[in-house]
Parts: C-alpha cells; structure tokens; sequence
C-alpha cells in the first residue's frame, strides 16, 4: 500500500511503483559558451538545445509523451568597479513549443572587504516578461556560490485557481580557483522550469 504525492498544484497522483513505466531512453543536449573579461567589464554568451532526441518519456504508463526540444540563449555583461563590486546585466531568451520566455534582470554584487568566508552579497531581480518578476539574494565565496528566489506571479495563468510560483535555492562549486575558470559563475542565471 503507497500514499498518494501532493504536487504544488494539490492535485494527487498515485504512488504505486507498478504504475511508474521502465523505458530507458537516451538524451541528447548540446550547448556552446564565449566569455571575454578584462580589468573593468566582461561578457558571456551561450546557446543550448535540451531534449534533441525527442524520445518518448512518462512517469505513468499511460502518459507516455514526446517532450519538445527546450532552446536557450543567455547574455550578460559585466562591468567591475574599483571598490571590487560587481553589476550584472542578464537576459535570457528560452524557447520550448507553443512556450516563449524572455527573462531580464540585473544583479549587483556587493563586495564584503576583509578576511571572510563570504566575499560577496548578491541582491538581483529578474522580470520574466508577462509572467513573473522574482528577487535573489546569493552569496558568494572563493570556492562556492549559493542563491535563493521566490518567484511573484505577475500573470493571470494560474493552475486550478493556485498561482504558478516557485521558491528556488542554488547552490553552486568552483572546482578551480584560477580566475578566468570561475568566470561562468558571471552568467549564470536561474533555469527556467516547464
């Protein structure tokens, strides 16, 4: 005997392993990534394609599907200042089916001088045009990155009357310290969930 799971949405699906389909399946996702950074500014570019084997998936036996292939571009630009603080202009094109997002934001990080565990404090803010607007806060160290977001739903699409909404914390490692390897840390910003 299996409980039943409550997704975000409140409704319940069954948790019966007899019900969950064995299919193995192989994935194909590519993606390409330029960065350039000198003294004062920098900037990163990259493109990706999610799911480009378009095989068939699905948790439930009869709900077998064929997901879209996801499309993403990202950009940011970068300028330092003397102070060792950080600003960060992002924007992020996503692109899967019927569904276009265009995500622009910006983070400022605040460098905290002196000898600690954390040297910067991030506070940014993204709008998903016509969707949500979410803040973040993150932290950041040498060898670590971690974030957390919560999204504000700004849209008049909800699911069963529940507003789509997301609270988000990432958590990210540097595997080395050289300075231009930790660069992608620059562009990250928060993926986009269907």
């Amino acid at each position: 005997m299996f409980q039943n799971q409550f997704g975000s949405n409140i409704n319940s699906i069954p948790n019966d392993p007899s019900l969950i389909a064995n299919k193995s399946y192989l994935n194909a996702d590519a993606g390409i990534h330029y960065s350039y950074e000198d003294s004062t500014w920098g900037v990163n570019i990259g493109s990706s394609i999610y799911h480009a084997a378009n095989n068939n998936q699905g948790v439930l036996k009869n709900s077998i599907y064929a997901p879209d292939a996801r499309y993403s571009t990202r950009l940011s630009i970068f300028r330092k200042y003397k102070s060792g603080d950080e600003l960060y202009l992002l924007t992020s094109l996503d692109n899967q089916g019927v569904n276009n997002f265009i995500t622009l934001g910006s983070i400022y990080k605040l460098n905290i001088p002196g000898d600690h565990p954390i040297n910067k404090l991030n506070i940014g803010l993204f709008d998903r045009l016509g969707y949500l607007i979410y803040p973040y806060l993150g932290f950041e160290s040498t060898h670590w990155i971690a974030g957390i977001s919560y999204d504000i739903n700004n849209s008049n699409e909800k699911i069963n009357n529940y507003p789509l909404q997301s609270f988000e914390i990432s958590i990210g490692w540097l595997f080395n310290n050289d300075k231009k390897s930790s660069s992608y840390k620059r562009s990250r910003i928060r993926s986009v969930t269907y």
